[in-house]
């Protein structure tokens, strides 16, 4: 066998690495979660290169992501307790929300020219109430319940 067999939508049985892409749900889930990461790794890029524009040293780029890393090491393990207790659409609304108000931030401050070192890392208390300490704990948990019954079992039986 060449991998987990899962049902598709139309009633056929799909096997192999990619089979869960068949299930048109699970695609989008795969598609949004992809580009969600490109967007952080992007904003994350984005902020190392202004802070070191900003100082024109590389201590400048280490200061914005040590500013980003010691909150997310402190809050990662209160986003798995808040992915279990908390509704996951909060969650992730609250947590994608927290990115896109963050990035705005910063868009806002270099569009209008008022952009300084310190509003470089000044967001990064929110960044853990993101992705990935609090957002992805909780982005797997909905796949199973929007893909369907046969990806709750560990076989991905047919239906």
């Amino acid at each position: 066998m060449r991998g987990p067999s899962i049902a598709l939508e139309d009633g056929a049985v799909q096997s192999g690495t990619f089979a869960a892409l068949g299930v048109r749900v699970y695609r989008w889930l795969f598609l949004c979660g992809l580009l969600g990461s490109l967007a952080v790794q992007s904003q994350m890029i984005a902020r190392g290169w202004l802070a070191r524009e900003l100082t024109g040293s590389n201590a400048g780029l280490g200061g914005v992501y040590l500013a980003f890393g010691i909150p997310m090491l402190v809050a990662t393990p209160w986003g798995g307790v808040a992915a279990d207790r908390l509704s996951k659409r909060a969650v992730l609304i609250g947590a994608q929300g927290a990115l896109t108000i963050s990035g705005l931030w910063i868009a806002v401050a270099v569009a209008f020219g008022f952009i300084e070192y310190w509003i470089s890392w000044a967001p990064a208390p929110s960044k853990p109430s993101a992705s990935p300490s609090w957002g992805r704990p909780a982005w797997p948990s909905p796949a199973s319940w929007w893909a369907g019954p046969c990806c709750r079992t560990p076989s991905c039986s047919p239906r």
